[in-house]
This record gives C-alpha cells, sequence and structure tokens, in this order.
C-alpha cells in the first residue's frame, strides 16, 4: 500500500477515533479535515474493511488553500474483509477488529446513554446524581475513561460495582 502521500497526522487521528468509538462501544465515528485528504484517508480505509462517507461540514463552506473542510464519516457496523497485507506505517484497527472491540464494549454504550439520559433530565433540586452499575459489565478503557472526562462524571470503583457521579454543570 502507497502511504507515502497520505497525511500521517490525519490517519492517526482517523485510527485513534476508531478505536476511541469502539472503546464506548460505537460503530462509526467522523472526523474534520479537508477534502483532499478525506479522499486519501477513505480509500484506504475502505480497504481496511470500513465504509466510509464525504460530507460538507455542517452545511457550511469552509475552504483554504488546502482545500474544502469536510466531515469523513468512519462506519465499521457491517466490517468488511481488509485488503491490506502490507505495513501501515500507523497502527490501525481493520473494520473487523473495531467492530469486535465494539461489541465487547455494549455495556460501556448502555452506561453512556443511561449517564446521558440523566444528564438530558436537569438538576432541578440537586447538584449531583449517581448511577450505579455491575462492575462486570463496565470497561474502563481509553474510550469509555474519555467520555466520563468530557461530560465531567467521576467513576467510584469499590468490589462489585462502579458508581458514576453525574454533577450539574453550570
Amino acid at each position: 500500500m502507497e502511504t507515502s502521500h497520505i497525511d500521517l497526522a490525519i490517519l492517526n487521528y482517523a485510527a485513534n477515533n476508531i478505536c476511541l468509538a469502539a472503546d464506548r462501544g460505537e460503530a462509526s465515528t467522523f472526523i474534520y479535515c479537508f477534502d483532499s485528504i478525506a479522499t486519501q484517508i477513505a480509500s484506504l480505509l475502505e480497504k481496511l474493511g470500513f465504509t466510509t462517507e464525504i460530507k460538507e461540514h455542517n452545511g457550511y463552506v469552509i475552504k483554504s488553500i488546502e482545500g474544502t473542510m469536510v466531515v469523513l464519516t468512519i462506519d465499521f457496523t457491517i466490517p468488511q474483509q481488509s485488503q491490506i497485507t502490507s505495513y501501515l506505517p500507523i497502527e490501525i484497527l481493520t473494520a473487523i477488529e473495531a467492530k469486535k472491540l465494539a461489541d465487547n464494549n455494549k455495556g460501556n454504550a448502555e452506561i453512556i446513554e443511561s449517564i446521558e439520559k440523566e444528564i438530558q433530565k436537569g438538576f432541578k433540586t440537586q447538584d449531583v446524581r449517581f448511577l450505579t452499575f455491575n462492575k462486570e459489565k463496565v470497561h474502563l478503557n481509553a474510550g469509555f475513561l474519555d467520555y466520563l472526562h468530557s461530560a465531567d462524571v467521576g467513576p467510584y470503583l469499590d468490589d462489585k460495582t462502579i458508581t458514576f457521579k453525574i454533577k450539574k454543570r453550570y
């Protein structure tokens, strides 16, 4: 596979997003990049078994010397067999590996959904809520911890359970 003309920083960013999404139990992700780079990255990802789609960024046209800003959607709901047999300079999951990882982390997806529902309810009288789950259901991996950090949710682990402290955001 010829990778000498591919932006390795964007490829690495896509690889990280794929892994983080799979850690959260999701089977798709996206990145923002310029159209010229998106077509190169999409071509490579499709050879790894992913389904890709390039769309305009929220209907806005952002142009620069490098091209137009687009959203590259990367889907591994129905992964295809990888067609790449040579070495890649970036460690990246194939679509089949990403799908397997996402399936193993379905518990994380369910917990994220529960946390999001609690956040959506709003906070009227109390500033904090707690959700408790069986710790066997949770995989405290990079993607899940990244979500907890961005949502400002604190995990507390004991012998058999994990409790999530959901704080009111001001």
